[in-house]
C-alpha cells in the first residue's frame, strides 16, 4: 500500500479514506513499539533513560508521517520546506485541530500515567512555542542519527506515537462529519486512549455489542 499524498478534497485537504490509510501506517509503528516491551518494560520512572536503534527508527517514521499528514491536510506544496513553528501555527488556526495541544492521552500498557504529547512550551530565546516532548529529538536524529542515538528514548518514542495518534483521531472526526461516516477507526489502538476528544461513537467495540450507527448527521 502506498500513501496517497494527492489532494482529493479541496475543502479539507484529506478524505476519510485517506486518513484511514494513514492510520494503518500508524498501527504498524505502534506494533513495532509494543514489540519492544517484550524486553524493555514501559515504566515512567525509567523510560527517559532507555534508548535504542529501534526507537530511533520508530521516531523517524512517526514524525515523517506526522509532517506528511499535516502537509496534506493543510494543502501545502510538496516542494516547500516547513518548520515545526509553521506546523504549530497551522494547527493553531484550524478550528478542527486547535484543541490537540490540550489533548491528554492515557497509556493502556505499562506503568505510565497520562501523556500530553502536543503540549506547547515557550522558547524564550526565540519567543516561539515548541513541541518539546518529541520534536527536538526528531530533529537531532534526522540530521545526525549516529551521534544522536541517545535522544531516541522510549519516552520520546511514546510521545511521538501519541502525537500522531491524536492528530489522526482529530482529523478522522473532521472527515467523518463531512462525509457522514463513523468517527472511529475499525481497529482500536492497543496503546492509547484519548481523554478529551468527543466523538459520536466511542469505538468499534460498541458496534460489536449491537450499537446502531445512525448516519443521519
Amino acid at each position: 500500500m502506498e500513501k496517497e499524498d494527492s489532494i482529493i478534497d479541496e475543502k479539507s485537504g484529506i478524505t476519510y479514506d485517506q486518513i484511514q490509510e494513514y492510520y494503518y501506517y500508524y498501527l504498524k509503528d505502534e506494533e513495532d513499539f509494543n514489540a519492544t516491551m517484550s524486553y524493555v518494560a514501559l515504566d515512567q520512572n525509567k523510560c527517559g533513560r532507555t534508548y535504542s536503534n529501534t526507537f530511533c527508527n520508530i521516531i523517524t517514521c512517526v514524525c515523517m508521517d506526522l509532517e506528511g499528514l499535516l502537509r496534506v491536510y493543510f494543502q501545502k506544496p510538496k516542494d516547500k520546506e516547513f518548520t515545526e513553528y509553521d506546523y504549530i501555527d497551522f494547527v493553531k488556526k484550524d478550528e478542527c485541530l486547535r484543541n490537540v495541544f490540550q489533548e491528554k492521552v492515557e497509556a493502556l500498557r505499562g506503568k505510565y500515567k497520562e501523556l500530553q504529547p502536543l503540549e506547547l512550551h515557550e522558547n524564550s530565546r526565540l519567543n516561539k512555542m515548541e513541541w518539546t516532548k518529541f520534536w527536538p529529538a526528531y530533529n537531532r536524529i534526522k540530521h545526525q542519527k549516529i551521534t544522536s542515538i541517545t535522544s531516541a528514548t522510549q519516552l520520546v518514542t511514546l510521545n511521538a506515537l501519541a502525537a500522531l495518534y491524536v492528530i489522526e483521531c482529530y482529523i478522522l472526526k473532521t472527515t467523518a462529519s463531512k462525509e457522514k461516516k463513523k468517527d472511529f477507526f475499525d481497529k482500536e489502538s492497543c496503546l492509547f486512549k484519548l481523554q478529551n476528544l468527543e466523538t459520536k461513537y466511542s469505538s468499534a467495540s460498541h458496534l460489536m455489542c449491537g450499537e446502531k450507527v445512525d448516519m443521519k448527521w
